[in-house]
């Protein structure tokens, strides 16, 4: 019947998600409750109804606007606005120290683009080296605001969301709602050998608007 076909059909694509297997219809209803949440959870819809979901039609693909923010050592906020092609980057370290992100990267040999800030607040850009301070880029970020309070300076820049050339960086959240990053601070004002590094990841998620794009997944 159309039901046992269903039912056929609901265990063999559970099975293909779920660890535990599946021995008799209490199992079923028990593996349900471990059923994947998000994206996952949409693609397994979609494969018992007997379609592939497109990249359109994920979580999120339909949202012109995502954000995200992480604070390993430097706080690092993204805010994306694709419908007018503007990314929103804030950047807050110490105040008398330069302090750098790089984007796209787990570590200076991936050779990403990267903005610093140094203890005077001034801001540049530069494609690393290998543990190498790399070449100094044409600015392609506008800085908007740069402020210090008490002990922590804080810089708001804005850019193109796409990168000036392959030497920056550009945002696709909609290939991928996660983005690594290196992170420095230093000893002095002035770029150097840095005195703190570490590795962070940002989480970019979808803005529901009042057009009815799709929120957080």
């Amino acid at each position: 019947s159309g039901a046992k076909r269903c039912f056929d059909r609901s265990s063999r694509a559970i099975s293909m998600h779920s660890s535990p297997e599946v021995t008799s219809e209490f199992d079923l209803v028990h593996v349900s409750f471990k059923a994947p949440h998000g994206r996952e959870a949409f693609a397994l819809h979609q494969e018992l109804r007997g379609r592939r979901p497109t990249p359109q039609a994920l979580c999120g693909s339909d949202a012109q606007r995502f954000l995200g923010n992480s604070n390993p050592l430097v706080n690092v906020s993204v805010d994306l606005d694709l419908l007018h092609d503007v990314a929103t980057i804030s950047l807050q370290g110490p105040k008398d120290v330069w302090f750098a992100v790089g984007f796209n990267a787990l570590t200076m040999s991936d050779q990403p683009w990267a903005i610093i800030v140094d203890g005077n607040g001034e801001v540049t850009e530069r494609k690393l080296g290998y543990h190498q301070p790399g070449t100094l880029l044409k600015p392609s970020v506008t800085v908007v605001e740069s402020q210090v309070v008490g002990s922590l300076r804080s810089v708001l820049l804005t850019r193109s969301v796409k990168g000036a050339s392959p030497d920056y960086y550009t945002f696709k959240p909609l290939d991928g709602a996660e983005i690594n990053f290196i992170n420095a601070v230093g000893s002095g004002p002035t770029l150097s050998y840095h005195q703190h590094r570490t590795i962070g990841q940002l989480t970019l998620l979808p803005v529901a608007a009042a057009s009815g794009a799709s929120g957080a997944c």
